[in-house]
């Protein structure tokens, strides 16, 4: 028998009891309506299964995270008068998303099976759970039952008085009595959560990876797409696969900033941008979303094995230096997360989303043909692989790529093919946004990415105040409006550091360094060097922002990095071979599910190891959780 079910039994009579001993009297006064209404409210919930209530909340919350980036793209352009259209076509479009977001296999009944179906497998296997727990206790440590009972000193010291000191020895453990240990039980309601959240949260990646895969032209949850480079996407063609994980993001990144199209560019193009990137092979449509719910899980499981092992007490340098990677992990993950985001921009974009290339690319304002000739070669990787060399006759691509870049910026073509340069000149890296000396490129390039920003983070901190701290917006407006102003400004100011700091990385390795040092080879900085040093010092922009944000930025990055190791990490024998494509959909199945399993059980027994983003994301699905026995091991373990 479970402690749920003990618990359950025991309040059950105890409130027929009281209610035997005191009949009712005659002359009780009527309960209030309010009072009546509350008792029929409690009623109705007591006759609801507990899973139903967690499966709702999950789906409200699923569908609004499906909707709501659609109502915005419909309903936006009305408000601004940009694209006028008539009030049947809004309609239309309007029913064609809310039947999008209740789709069978759409992320609102997908979010809704994990937290609904984790809880209600969770009574369903509790009890084999239990026997499965107790089974290993006797197989791992086949010792006394005073070892794991409670009171078990207490009848240790009373049996050796009594001469029975031999007689426990060969008693077995039986499942009623480690659940009376506060600490079995917890472990076994655990491991059930676990256990049913992740056959669950299977079923729910089933359903998402079931969708089939339809055309679109815009968005992913890997980052926002630069309308203004619309023109340089794939045809309207391109599916799901070609564009990469579509499946929204469910709010969790603190930065929504990240997740919106940035203002319009205000640079006119005066010729036709080309494709960027050539579409990821075989690249599954939740892949985005499974990385990211792993980055959480293993985020979970490395704060637990952190408070248990006590790494960083240790008074010696080893102890030293676990405080030191303790204190900064969320910068040294963020630095190590956008080095080889960064890295693999400029010299893998295939390795990336493209979304998130489009969304790098349009922020940092870079003339596009710098780093694509028609979706092809990148001018960087030219000279990279020894292909853009100066002074040395160049192959028709390499010619062409020039001639494109001479147009762009209204320069001869003699000045940027490498046949008759010595250097190419850094104002055609400036572009037409950062003309003049590398240092007003650099700051030109950092007002304009704060003023992108700004834009986009103010209601990032508006928002939230508005709708959860309005009391304290009304009592102190005008100190609530400047802490909301700096904040804003203070995560702007750090994402316009990590734009700029490229810049002046990149100026300072190919341009200021050679004139000092005339003897360092102009060829070997433009082949990687100077690129290289940006993409490794962007990351410590990061240390402006506040030490919370820090950690979900890092978390939020960490996904993404790891996507582009993916290939390095998979052979390509696995890849490219016929058993391929099915470890690929049921590996990310099974990490799928044990990812949310680990991340929904942590969040409903030990919400203190889940980041503040997730954990208000999943503690308003899971809400209570209906657990009392839950709240019961935390009380008598307390005591």
């Amino acid at each position: 028998m479970s402690l749920s079910l003990n618990t359950a039994s025991a309040e059950a009579g105890s409130s027929s009891g009281s209610g035997g001993a005191t009949p009712p009297s005659a002359t009780t006064a009527p309960a209030p309506a309010s009072s009546s209404r509350r008792s029929r409210s409690k009623s109705v919930s007591q006759h609801l299964d507990p899973s139903a209530l967690s499966f709702a909340r999950a789906y409200a919350i699923g569908f609004t995270a499906s909707i709501l980036p659609s109502l915005l793209r419909i309903l936006l352009p009305l408000v601004t008068g940009k694209t006028p259209r008539s009030v049947s076509r809004v309609a239309r479009q309007v029913w064609e998303a809310i039947v999008r977001a209740t789709h069978c296999n759409g992320l609102a009944l997908a979010f809704g099976v994990s937290i609904g179906g984790a809880k209600w497998g969770e009574d369903k296997i509790e009890r084999l759970v239990a026997s499965a727990y107790v089974s290993a206790l006797r197989t791992i440590r086949p010792r006394r039952t005073s070892n794991f009972l409670p009171g078990g000193d207490d009848r240790d010291r009373s049996e050796r008085a009594g001469g029975q000191s031999g007689v426990s020895q060969s008693r077995p453990i039986t499942t009623e009595q480690v659940l009376q240990d506060p600490m079995h039980a917890r472990r076994i309601k655990t491991l059930s959560t676990l256990i049913s959240g992740t056959i669950a949260s299977f079923v729910s990646i089933s359903l998402l990876q079931s969708r089939p895969t339809t055309t679109s032209a815009s968005t992913s949850a890997s980052g926002p797409v630069a309308t203004a480079a619309r023109a340089s996407e794939a045809t309207p063609n391109t599916s799901v696969k070609e564009q990469g994980a579509q499946i929204p993001n469910l709010g969790f990144s603190p930065y929504t900033a990240l997740n919106d199209p940035l203002p319009p560019l205000r640079t006119n193009l005066s010729t036709p941008l080309p494709s960027i990137v050539p579409s990821r092979h075989k690249e599954s449509p939740t892949l985005d979303l499974t990385l990211f719910l792993f980055v959480r899980a293993a985020d979970t499981l490395v704060r637990s094995a952190y408070e248990r092992t006590g790494l960083t007490t240790r008074p010696d340098r080893f102890g030293l230096a676990s405080r030191f990677v303790a204190t900064h992990a969320d910068t040294l993950l963020f630095w190590a997360s956008c080095w080889r985001i960064m890295w693999c921009f400029f010299y893998l974009p295939h390795r990336l989303p493209k979304a998130y290339n489009l969304w790098i690319l349009r922020l940092a304002r870079l003339d596009v043909r710098l780093l694509s000739d028609s979706g092809s070669q990148r001018l960087l990787q030219y000279a990279r692989k020894g292909e853009y060399v100066y002074g040395k006759p160049s192959s028709p691509e390499v010619l062409k790529m020039c001639e494109g870049i001479a147009t762009y910026s209204g320069i001869s073509a003699e000045r940027v093919i490498p046949d008759n340069i010595t250097r190419l000149d850094c104002t055609v890296v400036h572009g037409r946004v950062g003309k003049g000396t590398c240092e007003v490129n650099a700051i030109k390039r950092w007002l304009l990415a704060f003023s992108d920003c700004f834009k986009i983070y103010l209601p990032v901190h508006l928002v939230p105040s508005l709708l959860f701290g309005f009391g304290s917006l009304a009592r102190q407006p005008l100190a609530s409006i400047i802490h909301i102003l700096l904040a804003a400004s203070r995560s702007s100011a750090f994402l316009a550091t990590f734009v700029a700091s490229i810049y002046a990385s990149v100026c300072l390795m190919r341009t200021r360094l050679p004139m000092i040092f005339p003897f360092i080879s102009q060829q070997a900085m433009d082949g990687g060097w100077c690129t290289g040093l940006g993409c490794f010092l962007c990351g410590f922009s990061v240390l402006i922002e506040n030490k919370r944000r820090r950690r979900e930025m890092a978390l939020y990055c960490a996904p993404r990095a790891l996507y582009t190791v993916l290939d390095s990490i998979v052979p390509q024998v696995v890849q490219n071979g016929p058993m391929g494509a099915w470890l690929a959909k049921w590996g990310e199945r099974a990490l799928f599910a044990l990812s949310t399993g680990t991340v929904v059980s942590a969040t409903v027994h030990r919400p203190d190891l889940v980041s503040g983003v997730v954990r208000g994301i999943l503690g308003l699905a899971v809400g209570d959780w209906d657990g009392k026995a839950v709240k019961q091991v935390k009380k008598i373990s307390s005591k």
